[in-house]
């Protein structure tokens, strides 16, 4: 928030009366009180129809449902939506207890309202897409362990457009694609497709690579070119291991790892990647 450099406008959109409201409001106060690039309006619909009204015409919205409520990210003709309705997580569990009403046990409206920021000062949205026609985790299922809709959802929040890619069919990765993400693999990729990934990367691209244990995929030489060994052998640490699990608590000063400190992660037969030494020969 200290680094922007254009002005973003915001517009809460709420019944005041709504249980949402303080914490929104307390909020983008805070965002406020961060960068003087933000600025914050409020439409209160129920006491002021008229405003109302006119806010929708002027951003074209749809017509109010049950719960309307909304906060509007503006910046350089780009605008975000955050609907009310997304930012709690509810105890949807409760229901399958017996309990009448259902809860909201998370409140995600920082990562959500800072999401939108980036959009809209971004502007063009990123091209993410996955690997497919290999036995890929599916961006597009909800299947548990297995389906990677999660992972998709937080790209799209984060300003991606996010889609699938045959590489076999298309013979080359689009050159607007910023992002390839190649999720756990259990076919070999053919020769021409790897030559195809070969001259993404030597064109600037951006690989990410989920390798499954044991499955070999024929990435491996290509992945050596850039420094990245990963060997078909599995990490092992009896120290550490609670019911074939591999558990890690101690995280690094990374900026990736650094979130996980104070947690623990549990490790599915965990696979070698390491970085290659660039004596080492092609084989």
């Amino acid at each position: 928030l200290e680094a922007l450099t254009n002005e973003v406008r915001v517009t809460v959109f709420f019944d005041r009366t709504d249980p949402a409201y303080p914490a929104v409001r307390a909020l983008l106060r805070e965002y406020e009180a961060a960068s003087r690039r933000i600025r914050v309006r409020e439409v209160d619909y129920p006491l002021d129809p008229a405003a109302a009204e006119a806010f929708r015409r002027e951003q074209q919205l749809e017509p109010a449902g049950s719960r309307p409520d909304l906060v509007l990210f503006e910046s350089g003709g780009f605008r975000k939506v955050v609907p009310a309705r997304e930012l709690s997580e509810y105890d949807h569990a409760a229901l399958l207890r017996g309990e009448t009403e259902v809860r909201p046990v998370a409140f995600r409206s920082e990562a959500l309202f800072t999401s939108a920021i980036h959009t809209v000062l971004e502007g063009r949205p990123r091209r993410v897409l996955f690997l497919a026609g290999h036995r890929e985790h599916d961006p597009a299922s909800d299947a548990p362990q297995t389906g990677y809709r999660q992972l998709a959802d937080l790209l799209a929040q984060d300003n991606a457009q996010v889609g699938t890619l045959n590489l076999a069919a298309a013979g080359e990765v689009p050159r607007d694609c910023e992002l390839l993400i190649v999720a756990g693999a259990q076919d070999v990729l053919s020769p021409r497709e790897l030559v195809a990934l070969g001259n993404y990367l030597r064109q600037g691209g951006r690989l990410l690579v989920l390798l499954r244990p044991r499955a070999v995929t024929g990435l491996e030489p290509l992945l050596a070119e850039w420094g990245v060994s990963a060997p078909d052998s599995l990490v092992l640490d009896p120290e550490n291991t609670e019911g074939g699990l591999v558990q890690l608590g101690a995280f690094g000063g990374h900026p990736i790892t650094r979130p996980l400190r104070g947690s623990r992660l549990l490790l599915v037969q965990p696979r070698l990647v390491a970085a290659r030494d660039p004596g080492a020969g092609a084989g």
